[in-house]
């Protein structure tokens, strides 16, 4: 094994082209956090959402999310137009207990606050699903 396979050396070559770095990324035996959060990372800052959340969903089969991790997909969702996957970020901050990060309550929050200025956008057209997805947020605001 090589010195491009090592973990850590690979991880600090992600920084610059996403192409390039995927293709490392793809070729690295082994993965840490730091690797799949950087893969990540440089998927949301390109703006490429969808991409970004396809790799997290592979990286959920094989590592388990931290606070980091969590405000980096709710930033991605805040950049796109991913307010359902905002939703289910949320619920998923809750239900691993990751709610009590302070980082991860103020990006669900933000969610939040971008969901309520879409409201009156969508009750036209969704009024018991938006009101709903409201309710979500409040219930689950943080004190």
């Amino acid at each position: 094994m090589g010195f491009r396979f090592d973990v850590y050396l690979c991880n600090a070559k992600f920084e610059g082209c996403v192409c390039f770095a995927r293709k490392l990324f793809d070729e690295m035996s082994q993965r840490d956090l730091v690797s799949w959060m950087s893969m990540i990372l440089g998927y949301v800052c390109e703006g490429s959402v969808s991409n970004a959340f396809d790799l997290f969903r592979e990286m959920m089969v094989k590592s388990e999310p931290n606070s980091v991790t969590l405000m980096v997909m709710l930033q991605a969702c805040c950049a796109g137009d991913s307010l359902i996957h905002g939703r289910q970020l949320h619920v998923y901050a809750i239900k691993s207990g990751l709610e009590t990060d302070g980082s991860v309550q103020n990006s669900v929050l933000k969610v939040c606050t971008r969901t309520e200025t879409e409201i009156s956008a969508q009750l036209s057209k969704e009024p018991r699903e938006t009101l709903l997805n409201l309710e979500l947020c409040r219930r689950h605001s943080f004190k």
